[in-house]
């Protein structure tokens, strides 16, 4: 199903325009894309070479999911609620497989905002597939280190209000932590802690400790230990800094007190003058 880009364009509109015959040809033409890629995918046993078939066939369908999306939008402004299609809802998590992280953004910000379902196969709601494979992504290095924090920053706020099972939602904290020290689940991909700076650590162990606390046993004990370590060498200077205070503040105190001497206790005549 190679489209040429004005029958892109035709697609697109079709697909997002009114009229309930138009958008309903448009579905049919989706719904047997979507039949003949299963089948096609139903025949390849190597999970790169399935992402790498939906990687190549995600482009034929995107005029589609464009218009669906722009109807969607506009149902919404009218107060109307907005149908679910499993177009869509597939191509969200494929999109996820093929690495094409703006339109996994886009699709599943889509299906999460209006309560829409994952596919059937999946038997988790949409935001929980979502939150668990852009994870997944990160953790195995599918993602670049200069990608996966800004793009799990964005699977965090886009299923923050959503209800999902504490081990997801400690597994996207993990993500964005690791991904601060470019570290992964991968062999010889251990990360650096120690390159970031007292910032970037602050921020590290803000998520760390938030994996901990949604999910215990999500192994990232070792890592706030390392980090917290080197936040305390990172700053010794603070810790200087105030006991230099607190010895400072002490010597103008004692200098403030009336010094004792020999003669205390007795008053020369001035100082009584002076009283």
């Amino acid at each position: 199903m190679t489209l040429t880009p004005v029958q892109a364009h035709q697609m697109r509109i079709r697909a997002a325009q009114g009229s309930a015959a138009a958008a309903l040809d448009e579905r049919q033409r989706a719904l047997h894309w979507l039949h003949v890629q299963k089948g096609l995918l139903a025949g390849i046993q190597s999970h790169q070479a399935r992402h790498a078939h939906k990687a190549q066939a995600l482009p034929e369908i995107t005029p589609y999911l464009d218009g669906v999306l722009a109807a969607a939008e506009k149902l919404a402004g009218e107060g109307a609620a907005v149908p679910a299609d499993p177009v869509v809802a597939h191509a969200a998590i494929w999109a996820i497989d093929a690495a094409d992280w703006p339109l996994a953004l886009r699709l599943n910000a889509h299906l999460i905002a209006h309560s829409l379902p994952a596919p059937d196969e999946f038997e988790r709601s949409a935001a929980t597939a979502f939150a668990d494979l852009m994870s997944d992504a990160a953790l195995t290095g599918r993602m670049s280190a200069g990608q996966s924090v800004p793009l799990m920053q964005q699977v965090l706020h886009i299923t923050q209000e959503q209800d999902m099972p504490d081990p997801a939602r400690a597994k996207v904290h993990k993500a964005i932590a690791y991904g601060l020290a470019g570290k992964t689940m991968l062999a010889g991909q251990a990360g650096d802690w120690a390159a970031l700076d007292a910032a970037a650590l602050q921020m590290a162990l803000h998520h760390l400790t938030h994996a901990e606390q949604f999910d215990p046993e999500c192994g990232v004990k070792k890592d706030i230990a390392a980090v917290q370590k080197l936040l305390r060498a990172a700053t010794p200077e603070s810790g200087e800094s105030a006991a230099t205070a607190d010895a400072e503040k002490a010597g103008e105190s004692s200098a403030a007190r009336p010094r004792k001497n020999a003669g205390a206790g007795k008053a020369t005549p001035r100082a009584s003058a002076r009283r």
